[in-house]
């Protein structure tokens, strides 16, 4: 069920759409303020489920990682080696493959605090060969396994997996949903985050990619949590709070949340643009 926040969230992109078009028209009545609309949109941040690394999380400002701390539904991801701070917001330990998973489970060195695991299987040097020319089994391997550590799985993908696919055709997007992959893995998963942040520059593309995706998970598991990526700083450019509340809006009947990416520019994302963290500000203060 979808609490008022969505409905704010809605009604706060439209009138940034509004306020846009009306510049571009010359009508003379200015539209709102950037700073307006993330007022706006920011005061009602806390209705939203948000997962958020903790790296990404100690480069906000007090009161934005307030929204993100008090909150007993969100997310913060840590490295599996990492203790996690005493906060109501929700553990998770972050893996780049099934191999380091199964050999930390093994080892028995994750903190008894971590009640969710995120494997986040792509096309980098982190995931191995094998993991990425089948992408989905791995992640269906990775559930059992979690479960007998009582631990639920969070599946979030790379969208440029299939990129080396010789049998799937398309853009990086395209080759997700044909592989069945949100099939496959919706039922052994609590909660699959769509990693949506590199469209959010083509908003049409990124609303259509988020509901397709969003569609065929809850068809195959109606009880999973879905949320969609978004970054502040993607290879494609570097973003606004209104262009972030924009996307937002536009597949917020769709997600639960969202994954809320503030990357600097390194080996876990070269691509990107330099560190963006007032966007992500605008987003979560009040």
């Amino acid at each position: 069920m979808r609490t008022p926040g969505w409905r704010l969230i809605r009604v706060v992109s439209a009138v940034s759409i509004t306020g846009l078009a009306a510049a571009s028209c010359g009508s003379g009545s200015p539209g709102p303020s950037s700073n307006a609309i993330a007022r706006t949109t920011t005061a009602h941040s806390a209705q939203v489920r948000w997962m958020i690394a903790s790296g990404a999380l100690r480069l906000l400002s007090a009161s934005a990682r307030q929204v993100i701390e008090s909150n007993a539904q969100n997310l913060v991801i840590y490295q599996p080696t990492q203790t996690p701070a005493a906060m109501a917001a929700i553990p998770v330990a972050t893996f780049r493959s099934f191999a380091a998973l199964s050999s930390a489970l093994a080892a028995g060195t994750l903190s008894p605090r971590f009640k969710y695991v995120l494997l986040d299987l792509e096309a980098w040097r982190f995931t191995p060969q094998n993991e990425q020319a089948d992408p989905a089994h791995y992640y269906v391997e990775a559930a059992r396994l979690l479960r007998q550590h009582g631990l639920k799985l969070i599946a979030a993908p790379g969208t440029n997996v299939y990129s080396h696919s010789s049998t799937l055709r398309g853009r990086n997007y395209q080759r997700m949903l044909a592989s069945g992959i949100f099939d496959v893995v919706a039922p052994h998963a609590a909660i699959f985050s769509i990693q949506s942040q590199s469209l959010e520059f083509e908003p049409s593309v990124f609303a259509s990619y988020v509901s397709q995706a969003a569609s065929a998970l809850r068809s195959a598991n109606p009880a999973i949590a879905v949320f969609a990526g978004i970054s502040t700083n993607p290879p494609a450019g570097t973003a606004t709070t209104s262009q972030l509340a924009d996307v937002m809006k536009s597949v917020s009947s769709v997600v639960k949340g969202f994954w809320l990416n503030v990357p600097q520019p390194g080996p876990s994302c070269p691509n990107c643009k330099e560190l963006n963290v007032a966007a992500a500000n605008g987003l979560l203060e009040r």
